[in-house]
Formats: C-alpha cells, sequence, structure tokens
C-alpha cells in the first residue's frame, strides 16, 4: 500500500476532503497551507481538492513519489468524454501507469494505483487540483 503525505507551502489557501467524518488530514494551519492526506481518505469515495495551487510558488512532496506521467492522447480522451468521474477514473485505473496525472472537466487529477491492479479501490489516492492544467501539474510533481 503506498501513503502519500502532502504539503503545500506557500499560496495554496484551501484543502477539502469530502469525508466529512474524516480526521485524517490537517486543513490550512497557517497564512500557508498545509495539508496531509492518507491514501485511505483521498480515494474515489471521497476525493480532496486542492484550490489556488500556484505552481510556481507552492510544493507538494508526495514522499519519493516520482515519475508521474500524462494520458496517452488516447486514454485522455477516454477520460475527457466520461459521464462522471467515477468513469473517467475506471478508464485511468485501467491503463499501465500506476501514476497518473489527467483532466476531466475543467480540474486535474493526481492518481495513484495502490491498491488492486487496474482498479479503482480505496487504496488508490486521488486528488483533484483545481484550477490547474495536468501538463503544468506533472511536471510540478516531478520537479
Amino acid at each position: 500500500m503506498t501513503s502519500a503525505t502532502t504539503t503545500s507551502t506557500a499560496y495554496a489557501t484551501a484543502v477539502t476532503n469530502d469525508n466529512a467524518a474524516s480526521t485524517a488530514w490537517t486543513a490550512v494551519t497557517s497564512a500557508k497551507a498545509s495539508a496531509s492526506f492518507s491514501d485511505s481518505h483521498s480515494t474515489a469515495s471521497y476525493v480532496d481538492s486542492i484550490t489556488d495551487l500556484d505552481t510556481t510558488l507552492d510544493h507538494i512532496t508526495l514522499d519519493g513519489l516520482k515519475g508521474f506521467s500524462l494520458l496517452s492522447a488516447s486514454d485522455q480522451s477516454t477520460a475527457t468524454a466520461a459521464s462522471s468521474l467515477s468513469t473517467a477514473l475506471s478508464g485511468v485505473a485501467a491503463t499501465s501507469t500506476d501514476f497518473a496525472v489527467f483532466t476531466y472537466g475543467e480540474n486535474a487529477y493526481v492518481y495513484i494505483d495502490a491498491g488492486t491492479d487496474n482498479v479503482v479501490d480505496d487504496a488508490d489516492l486521488i486528488v483533484e487540483v483545481v484550477g490547474v492544467s495536468a501538463a503544468n501539474l506533472v511536471t510540478f510533481l516531478n520537479r
């Protein structure tokens, strides 16, 4: 199981989690944003969102995870055409990419296949990044 900790240290101002009962992550703790996600709480069931991320100023550390890649044009096209995020995630999971960044709707998503290969499950890590292109996010995560 992959565990990832995410920290944004400059201007990212809001982190939300769809799981109202979750206490496993920390929201903004000071004037600089700080947040932690565990793979058990940023899942297909409860996708976390990061807003106001500035890829030139902020930092996200994913505990040694490198090698994020964009989906192929064909796989991205399938995700874009999906009728729901759930359907898009199923398509992304079916690819051979364990560390994917893709676009769905207006936002970029980070997907880490930490559970059963090629299946979306609650062991996987999924984070929505609002207002950042997938191409910029891949470069940002791999620096």
